[in-house]
């Protein structure tokens, strides 16, 4: 009697075959699921950042005179790790620049502000070039730009007829005409929603955060920015690149 009921309590290999079946299909539904509530919670933090750099915006736009943050002798400005500098102190940031370089000196403080979570990029003194800004250069620069001599790299083009990279020009608040449509600072080399590398011109199908001029963050599809579908000067060939918006600061980047 007691091995028969030792051999009632067991389970047989068919049982066990059949609960790691279960267990197996459990974790494939259960799975992505996480990997979008992980993805989701960077996106948010993502969001944040961006919420933040335009509050150092705004604060640096008080400070001198309604004119956004320009080095002029910069002509790489746009990209994350050179555009930060002027408006780390307005993040509360302690890295100081280090002479003829792009490196820093002191601790890394809060500058996990200026790296997106999901940048598969390496980072660069705690910052990245998950963001890049689109504000310094003028609509006369941009109207010399067309498709023909554009290539995927508007900064890295070799001879074309207008000469690059385009040197940055400080811009003013003023002229900013449609502050809820323009996109000041966008995520560049990452991608929320296929966990994809990419960047602004060359994954359309790719969703991002954007911070607007008038403050506000958008979580958008780089397929729906406008430029992305327009054609003749000023526009990218179709890529959603921001900094060739037409007319700059006075154009339109999204409804």
């Amino acid at each position: 009697m007691h091995l028969n009921a030792r051999q009632v309590r067991a389970f047989t290999l068919i049982e066990l075959l059949v609960v790691i079946a279960i267990i197996a299909l459990l974790a494939a539904i259960l799975f992505p699921v996480f990997a979008r509530a992980r993805e989701k919670s960077r996106q948010t933090t993502c969001t944040s950042n961006l919420r933040q750099i335009g509050l150092a915006m705004d604060q640096y736009l008080m400070d001198y005179d309604s004119t956004y943050p320009c080095i002029t002798s910069d002509p790489y400005l746009w990209q994350g790790e050179h555009f930060r500098w002027p408006i780390m102190p307005y993040l509360a940031i302690g890295q100081r620049k280090v002479s003829g370089s792009f490196s820093s000196t002191g601790g890394p403080d809060t500058a996990a502000i200026l790296h997106c979570p999901s940048d598969p990029s390496p980072n660069f003194d705690n910052t990245s070039y998950a963001y890049c800004a689109a504000f310094f250069h003028t609509p006369g620069q941009l109207a010399q730009i067309t498709a023909a001599n554009l290539s995927p790299d508007l900064y890295d083009l070799g001879p074309v007829p207008v000469p690059f990279p385009l040197p940055p020009v400080p811009q003013n608040e003023a002229a900013v005409v449609y502050p809820a449509q323009k996109i000041l600072v966008g995520e560049w080399t990452d991608n929320h929603d296929a966990l994809n590398v990419g960047s602004w011109w060359s994954v359309q199908d790719a969703q991002r955060n954007y911070l607007l001029a008038d403050g506000h963050v958008k979580y958008l599809w780089a397929s729906t920015l406008l430029r992305a579908q327009g054609t003749g000067p000023g526009y990218a060939d179709g890529f959603a690149d921001p900094n060739v918006t037409p007319g700059g600061l006075g154009g339109i980047d999204t409804q």
